[in-house]
C-alpha cells in the first residue's frame, strides 16, 4: 500500500514471510525478495520515503530534471539496485536489432538511422530504467548465429521516418532481422519481425 501526504511517502508490504524453500536456493544463489512501486509523478524535491515490511526503512529520494536520487544509511531490510535513476530525455528513442548471420546489415541499419536524422545519445552515462548509458550495454552480443546489439539515439523527427525504414529493412532480410523499437514514453513505437507483426 502507497501512502502519499505532501513529501512523505509511506510503503507498507503485507503478508511477508519468509518461504521454506524456493528455486533460487535450490540452485545454489542467494536472491533478495523484490517489488515494482508506482509513485506516480514526483515534482522536483526531497522526499521522506519509508519502507515497512516486517522492520521499516527510512530513504531520503531526491528528484531533480534528470534524476531520481535514493540515499539509505541502513540498507539491512530494503536497498535499491540503483540508487540513482535517470530520467528518459524527450525525443529518445531505443531498442536492439537481431540479425541472422547477416551483421553487417547491423551497421548498415544504423547508418540509415543517421541520414534520417538520428544523433548519438548524450545524456550522462547510468541507468535509464529502459536502458543502460555503458559500454558493456552497447557492445555486440553474439549467439550462435544471431548477432545483436542494443542502440539508444536522440531523434525528433517524424515516425512515419522510421515505420519506412523498418519496413524497408525487413522486406530485404525476410526471417533474417529483427528490430525493436521504443520511445521516451517507454512503450513500443514500432517494431518489426519480417514479416512486421505491427500493422502500420
Amino acid at each position: 500500500k502507497v501512502t502519499m501526504n505532501g513529501n512523505n511517502i509511506s510503503v507498507v508490504f503485507s503478508g511477508v514471510f519468509q518461504p521454506t524453500q524456493c528455486y533460487s536456493s535450490m540452485m545454489g544463489e542467494t536472491m533478495n525478495a523484490k517489488s515494482t512501486m508506482d509513485l506516480g509523478h514526483l515534482s522536483n524535491g526531497t522526499y521522506t520515503l519509508t519502507v515497512t515490511s516486517r522492520t521499516t526503512t527510512t530513504i531520503v529520494l531526491s528528484v531533480s530534471d534528470s534524476a531520481y536520487t535514493a540515499v539509505i544509511t541502513d540498507t539491512t531490510s530494503c536497498s535499491f539496485k540503483n540508487n540513482m535513476l535517470n530520467k528518459v530525455p524527450v525525443n529518445t528513442i531505443w531498442g536492439y536489432i537481431n540479425s541472422r548471420n547477416i551483421s553487417p546489415v547491423i551497421s548498415s541499419f544504423f547508418d540509415s538511422l543517421m541520414l534520417i536524422g538520428a544523433t548519438q545519445f548524450a545524456g550522462p552515462a547510468g541507468n535509464y530504467y529502459y536502458f543502460n548509458n555503458d559500454a558493456a550495454y552497447f557492445a555486440d552480443q553474439i549467439s550462435g548465429d544471431y548477432h545483436k546489439r542494443n542502440f539508444v539515439y536522440h531523434y525528433p523527427g517524424n515516425y512515419d521516418a522510421f515505420k519506412t525504414l523498418v519496413k524497408n529493412y525487413g522486406s530485404r532480410t525476410p526471417d533474417s532481422l529483427w528490430i525493436y523499437l521504443y520511445n521516451d514514453k517507454g512503450m513500443m513505437d514500432i517494431g518489426g519481425y519480417p514479416p512486421l507483426a505491427v500493422d502500420y
